[in-house]
């Protein structure tokens, strides 16, 4: 486990620095600049902007500062939860890139930013990548997914998944659409997001069959933690799993 963990901390900060390159592919984000970290397809000023959380204060959640909502919640039904990003205005901007605008390009590095994620959910707590079972992810209402085309969770989730050879399991399944988390207030959104999600009934036969399981919920953006939880009460319910997130931006 020591070991392990060194490991980690290494690959951790050769990942943040990245690797010095000559390549003359444009950066992915400007479009402009030659990349110059070849590990992210950015170029240096955008590779700088990139707000990584390299400290957390909230253990259970993983923010970066003095967190409220796990105190305030009188249930919890996950075992944590670790972000790569602070979500500014920056990052809402690269996001809305992404989703909205038809950058697809940008794809793999957000790949490679939630993977930031999932080793720092691997190195603070006592989860280990050979005991994941699987990956899963938030699921789209059929309105959003006809919207956009396509769920960035699910799309994270398979990257993870070609990377680490961890199965992806499509566990949950939307019964209403809802409106974005990132607004109104704490009880609309937790109001909002209560009964959204039941199990995917074809899975969970298949699943039980293996025991105690550990499973990695997928999703881009963390805010108050209702949807992981309430994810997390759907699943829980119905597997005996221990159930944990790992998302892009906190």
């Amino acid at each position: 486990m020591f070991k392990e963990k060194v490991h980690f901390i290494q690959t951790q900060w050769q990942f943040l620095r990245s690797i010095f390159s000559n390549n003359a592919s444009t950066c992915l984000i400007c479009k402009v600049t030659p990349q110059t970290y070849q590990t992210l397809s950015l170029c240096k000023p955008c590779a700088a902007m990139i707000p990584w959380i390299t400290k957390v204060l909230c253990p259970i959640c993983g923010r970066f500062e003095v967190c409220h909502d796990c105190v305030r919640r009188s249930n919890t039904y996950y075992e944590y939860n670790r972000s790569s990003v602070e979500y500014n205005d920056t990052m809402r901007e690269w996001l809305a890139l992404y989703k909205y605008r038809g950058n697809e390009r940008i794809e793999s590095l957000f790949i490679k930013m939630v993977d930031y994620a999932f080793q720092s959910l691997l190195m603070s707590t006592p989860l280990q990548i050979h005991s994941i079972d699987c990956f899963t992810y938030i699921p789209l209402s059929e309105q959003r997914l006809q919207e956009r085309g396509f769920n960035q969770a699910e799309r994270f989730a398979r990257g993870l998944s070609n990377k680490h050879q961890i199965p992806v399991i499509e566990l949950l399944k939307r019964t209403r659409h809802t409106e974005k988390q990132s607004v109104g207030s704490r009880s609309n959104r937790f109001s909002n997001i209560q009964g959204a999600f039941v199990i995917n009934e074809k899975e969970v036969w298949r699943l039980n069959k293996k025991g105690a399981l550990h499973i990695v919920v997928i999703d881009d953006v963390y805010t108050t933690g209702s949807t992981l939880n309430e994810c997390a009460k759907v699943i829980t319910s119905h597997l005996s799993a221990k159930v944990y997130g790992a998302t892009w931006a906190r």
